[in-house]
């Protein structure tokens, strides 16, 4: 019979032990949680619902969105300019292409002209 008593005092004690550990869990959890509650909203204790989560996003994204029709708009008047600069570019690189052909067309008749004075004064020299 002393067994059986020692055994229901034994079963009491870890009962008491369990519940303790439980509250102890409890507590500990308890502080975790205001810890990091506060780590994350210093200042605060308030916790924010889906909606005003919701909501919070939502005007971030129509802010984003904003930035990025005002960088898409910028982005087409730069390709504009691009494609104004690159038809200026092709209209000069003609123009050079053509005043270069022109120039040594020049030289070229220069030059043949004076060969043919060359010619002309060595025959005029030889027919001496």
């Amino acid at each position: 019979m002393e067994l059986l008593v020692l055994l229901q005092e034994l079963a009491a004690k870890l009962a008491d032990a369990q519940a303790a550990l439980d509250l102890e869990k409890k507590k500990s959890y308890d502080e975790g949680f205001a810890a990091g509650v506060a780590s994350v909203l210093p200042g605060t204790d308030k916790v924010y619902s889906q909606e005003e989560l919701n909501a919070a996003v939502l005007a971030a994204k129509e802010g984003l969105q904003l930035e990025i029709d005002s960088l898409k708009a910028e982005l087409e008047v730069a390709k504009a300019d691009l494609e104004k600069l690159k038809a200026d570019l092709d209209v000069k690189v003609e123009e050079a292409k053509a005043a270069l052909k022109v120039e040594l067309l020049a030289k070229l008749d220069a030059q043949q002209a004076a060969e043919s004075e060359s010619e002309a004064a060595l025959r005029a020299e030889i027919a001496q």
